[in-house]
């Protein structure tokens, strides 16, 4: 959980809150106790995490991690991920998140399976990239183990002479 979910609970349960003791309603009163627990935790979370600085927003590590695919060259072959990932994200943030504006990129039936033919072009690099650094670093040598795919197994040889040796 990022700092600004932290924030967003925060402010979401505060508010919650204060309806709550507002009404001074019968039977709210579990419901102010968890309320009240979940805002100590949150305020507990910010107060711990106040000190920290310089932190990357997850659209920065996204586009971060994009990059280091790029650069590693995990398959030669993909299209670029640095410039590929960020409209990922946030065509897929949007309708994770119900924005109406990504309804203007849906106007055909077919544009909804272009879109989720992206994602999951993305999402299966990203996984390829985060498979050849789990073997390479779950091998104690550079020949990696048969739960490695064949296409990726020289490319985890690589990063284990990068990483572990």
């Amino acid at each position: 959980m990022t700092k600004s979910e932290v924030q967003a609970k925060k402010r979401y349960v505060a508010k919650g809150k204060a309806a709550l003791e507002s009404q001074s309603a019968p039977g709210f009163s579990e419901r102010l106790v968890h309320l009240t627990a979940d805002l100590e935790q949150a305020t507990t979370i910010l107060s711990s995490l106040a000190g920290v600085t310089g932190v990357p927003t997850i659209e920065q590590l996204i586009e971060q991690a994009s990059a280091w695919v790029d650069r590693s060259a995990v398959n030669p072959q993909h299209t670029p991920m640095a410039e590929f990932a960020k409209p990922m994200y946030s065509i897929s943030s949007g309708f994770a998140h119900g924005y109406t504006w990504t309804t203007h990129y849906v106007r055909e039936p077919n544009d909804l399976f272009a879109i989720l033919a992206d994602l999951l072009y993305a999402s299966t690099s990203m996984l390829g990239a985060a498979v050849v650094l789990y073997e390479a670093q779950a091998s104690v040598s550079s020949r990696i183990g048969k739960g490695c795919p064949d296409h990726l197994r020289p490319v985890a040889a690589r990063f284990h002479e990068l990483y572990v040796d």
